[in-house]
């Protein structure tokens, strides 16, 4: 696109026109106007009397119309005769022995001051002309390689066995990289014979130079069979998988400058593993010579045979320009302007071509704070809002967790967008692009390094600086200290700054603030990358020094795992685990305030030893642990301790077992997209369960292999949801036993309510306890109603994930 200036642009249009009256043209810069480029290619396109159907290509970053085709009922244009961007026109000639002749007319337009002026035009010939065009499929060039088979191998410039033919085959010669040999070996194809081509070390190439082209040649056909043969060296099996992306095919007027064209593969079935090229296409310039160059970007694997070049119906526009690709070179957009196409639907960002920028990398993976599939890219330098997005997706380019992944913050990247495949979308209030799964909708490659500085703002504006890094100045922790993150869970904690609140995300085992805790209603600078999620803004601090301000180095206990313990009746042995931090010279103190319960320590671990319980009730305690210094205690936390009644010998159970899939009745919601959330009473075991889930994810029956769709759990909603338990006449809920699946949120809190969502007593919500990669915990209630129905009600914000229930009734 043409940047011209306003005054600049207005002189060359008026003041032609009335230079009497005007004087001259200022040379104020100050209003930058944009003025479209425009180009049509190929510039003629030939009918003959059997008709058909041609492209052309109209490239234009700006608004277009296409006139002439009025009243010409012989042809037809499509898709459109006006638009805006790049364009693949498609012209339709119907069977005909009249001759006809076209032109018509590309006219290009820029908004000067609210009024559309024509900027320029472009014209395309379109001739109909019965027995003047060459006849499809006539023979210019081919090459079989022979058909006496070598015994060993020959290097292209050695081979004297060509077969070459064609009307513009007799000046032909051949042309190859060092090794690049004609041979016959391997597997024989069953077209001309068994001599091939043989491309050895990579970067290995076959030329076939200076094929001659007849007057007005441009609609043409290759054609050419290959094979792929690679060996896995560990199994020895091999896999002849074709790739075309590592088989490229350029095509030259003058064997110097090449343009690499595209070409679809099939077969296969005749002649096992080897498979059937064919490329269309239309020269955009006529040219007396053609050079085509077969370029193998794997060593060793790929053969080539069965060469042809005829004359075609058209297809791929072919610029003798160096393109990597036919067509255009990619546009350039900024992240100003991507985020200014957003709305709140995912759309294409561009349908004709490949947009391009540079920007630099946000997202650092070495600090940890990072998100699944999420990379934070910035506009190099900006200091102002709108300058950073999201690029959303799974693979090496996209996702921090991928072990492919190599970028690092400071990164100076060159990203590039697929055109028709990159999508963009204001999601939830993040500025998202992203793409289908399967589709290589994005490439970014590393051009330098830039030094990310971050950029002073206000809690407030934090949603408008996403994408890019900053620091909130004067920011204030919690009344309450909490811990960053655990190693297994996130956290999210509201400081304030500003009179805004201020919410920072840690993620799950970051570095240096796992089982850390800030300081309660400290003052200082977070420093982090800005992101949204679900329409609330939070900055991520990316490394210790983000939140130094926060951090104490007084010695504490972080993490007590777990915070509770469950015993059955017949006693055990369990284990409590405590981290700290900042505790040299420190020791760890431990005792129960119940004698049931025997308690022992050794270094950071705590063992407890319940003896057999011989009473008719359940044996509650509290483990009281210390961190010890210098003989006083620095910090202290409690776990609470519960051992089951030993059973009555009237006892009833019932168990509900959702990991095998059989248990579940046929109309049961399979996996999220059947989910419900209203109330539904569904049998297992015998039993009647009503399920309700909570408003932001329902109840379903979910796998823990999706792939192969095996270990079956209920997903039973967030805060809110529950389910609520049969009754047994004349008996009540004793006790409840709870098993999540291998995997399960240990930030889940579950309890046992009544009818009005109250937790009954010995049923008070809690984190479940870990047991062998399961969650597990029994609850020992007191003074239910018998013949009294009962719930698990889920107290936190994340989903509960069982695989069983069972549940005790005296």
């Amino acid at each position: 696109m043409k940047k011209l200036h306003l005054f600049r642009w207005l002189c060359g249009v008026v003041c032609a026109a009335a230079a009497l009256a005007f004087p001259g043209c200022s040379d104020n810069d100050d209003d930058p106007i944009f003025v479209p480029t425009l180009d049509v290619s190929p510039t003629e396109l030939k009918f003959d009397e059997k008709g058909g159907a041609k492209t052309f290509e109209v490239v234009c970053d700006g608004m277009w119309k296409i006139t002439g085709a009025e009243g010409q009922e012989w042809l037809a244009l499509t898709p459109e005769t006006e638009g805006s961007g790049n364009r693949t026109i498609t012209v339709t000639v119907g069977a005909d022995q009249t001759a006809h002749s076209v032109e018509l007319k590309v006219t290009s337009y820029a908004s000067i001051m609210g009024v559309l002026k024509e900027v320029d035009t472009k014209t395309v010939k379109v001739e109909q002309t019965p027995g003047g065009v060459a006849p499809v499929g006539e023979l210019i060039w081919s090459e079989t390689c022979g058909t006496e088979a070598l015994s060993g191998s020959t290097l292209i410039g050695d081979y004297t066995g060509w077969n070459k033919e064609g009307m513009g085959a007799a000046e032909v010669t051949y042309t190859g990289t060092e090794k690049t040999t004609v041979r016959a070996s391997g597997l024989q194809n069953q077209g001309s014979g068994h001599n091939e081509i043989f491309f050895g070390t990579a970067p290995a190439s076959f030329q076939a130079n200076g094929i001659e082209l007849a007057e007005g040649q441009t609609a043409l056909k290759l054609t050419f069979i290959g094979q792929c043969s690679k060996k896995n060296d560990v199994t020895g099996e091999y896999d002849n998988t074709f790739d075309p992306s590592k088989f490229k095919v350029a095509l030259s007027k003058d064997g110097e400058l090449w343009t690499n064209i595209e070409y679809t593969t099939s077969g296969g079935e005749a002649t096992p593993f080897w498979v059937n090229a064919v490329a269309d296409f239309t020269l955009a310039e006529a040219v007396s010579k053609l050079y085509i160059r077969f370029t193998a970007e794997a060593s060793s694997i790929y053969r080539l045979d069965d060469m042809k070049l005829v004359t075609g119906e058209g297809g791929q526009v072919v610029k003798f320009d160096g393109g990597d690709t036919p067509g255009d070179e990619p546009l350039p957009i900024t992240i100003p302007d991507i985020i200014a196409k957003m709305t709140s639907e995912q759309v294409v960002l561009d349908e004709g071509a490949d947009r391009v920028f540079e920007a630099v990398v946000v997202t650092d993976k070495a600090g940890g704070n990072v998100n699944n599939n999420n990379l934070q890219v910035m506009t190099p330098g900006a200091k102002t809002a709108g300058n950073g997005i999201t690029l959303y997706g799974s693979g090496k380019y996209t996702n921090p967790n991928d072990e492919a992944f190599a970028f690092a913050k400071g990164d100076k990247v060159k990203v590039t967008l697929k055109a028709g495949k990159a999508r963009i979308v204001n999601y939830q209030g993040l500025y998202e692009v992203t793409g289908s799964q399967n589709d290589e909708w994005c490439v970014v490659e590393k051009i330098g390094t830039e030094t990310v500085v971050p950029v002073e703002i206000a809690a407030a504006d934090l949603a408008s600086f996403q994408g890019m890094c900053v620091t909130v100045k004067g920011a204030k922790a919690p009344a309450t200290a909490a811990v960053w993150c655990e190693a297994k869970d996130w956290g999210t904690h509201t400081f304030t700054a500003g009179g805004s609140d201020l919410t920072v995300f840690v993620q799950a085992n970051m570095p240096g603030l796992v089982g850390t805790q800030y300081v309660a209603d400290a003052t200082g600078d977070v420093t982090g990358y800005a992101t949204v999620y679900k329409n609330n803004a939070q900055i991520c601090p990316q490394t210790v020094a983000d939140v130094n301000a926060f951090l104490s180095s007084a010695p504490a206990i972080s993490a007590v795992t777990p915070d509770a313990l469950t015993f059955e009746a017949a006693g055990a042995t369990k284990e409590v685990n405590v981290s700290t931090v900042n505790a040299e010279g420190c020791k760890l103190e431990a005792a129960s305030d119940n004698a049931h319960f025997t308690v022992s320590v050794a270094e950071n671990r705590i063992t407890v030893v319940a003896a057999e319980n011989t009473t008719e009730a359940a044996v509650k305690g509290t483990l009281t642990v210390r961190l010890m210094k210098d003989g006083a205690a620095v910090d202290t936390k409690t776990v609470a301790m519960t051992q089951a009644k030993p059973a009555s010998g009237d006892e009833t159970v019932i168990t509900a077992d959702f990991s095998v899939e059989a248990n579940y009745p046929a109309d049961f919601p399979k996996l999220s997209a059947n989910k419900k959330a209203d109330a539904q009473a569904y049998v297992f075991g015998g039993h009647e369960f009503s399920f309700v889930g909570s408003k932001d994810n329902g109840y379903y029956m979910a796998y823990g292999n999706n792939t192969d769709k095996t270990d079956p759990y209920v997903i039973n909603g967030k805060e809110g949801a529950y389910i609520e338990l049969p009754a047994v006449e004349g008996k009540s809920l004793a006790t409840v036993t709870l098993t999540t699946r291998t995997g399960a949120s240990k930030s889940v809190m579950v309890g046992v309510y009544d009818a009005a969502n109250n937790p009954v007593a010995g049923g008070e919500a809690i984190k479940l306890e870990q047991l062998n990669g399961q969650l597990e915990y029994t609850y020992d209630l007191v003074g239910t109603t018998a013949g009294e129905k009962y719930r698990i009600y889920i107290a936190s914000k994340h989903n509960a994930q069982f695989v069983k229930l069972e549940l005790a009734y005296n």
